[in-house]
Order: structure tokens, then C-alpha cells, then sequence
């Protein structure tokens, strides 16, 4: 659940701060990338 909520307001919050559209996309692409990595590996060491 906070992961979503999270999610939604991170575009809106980054722009609102004066980031442009491509910092809020490699933004968000490296926290997608970060839990593609990140839910394996916790898998693994069972953590």
C-alpha cells in the first residue's frame, strides 16, 4: 500500500519541484528497476 500511494504522488511532487519530464521518468524507471532487482534477491536470501 505504500509503495502505491508512493507512486502516484512521485511524478506530480518531482514537477511541482521544477523537475522536468525526463528526470521524473528516469526517476521512476530506477525505482522500477531497483524492485525488479531488489524482490529476487530478497527471495534468495529469504529476507
Amino acid at each position: 500500500m505504500v509503495y502505491e500511494g508512493a507512486r502516484s504522488i512521485t511524478g506530480p511532487l518531482l514537477a511541482g519541484l521544477g523537475a522536468s519530464a525526463l528526470v521524473v521518468g528516469l526517476v521512476t524507471g530506477a525505482g522500477l528497476l531497483f524492485r525488479l532487482v531488489s524482490g529476487p534477491l530478497a527471495d534468495r536470501t529469504a529476507r
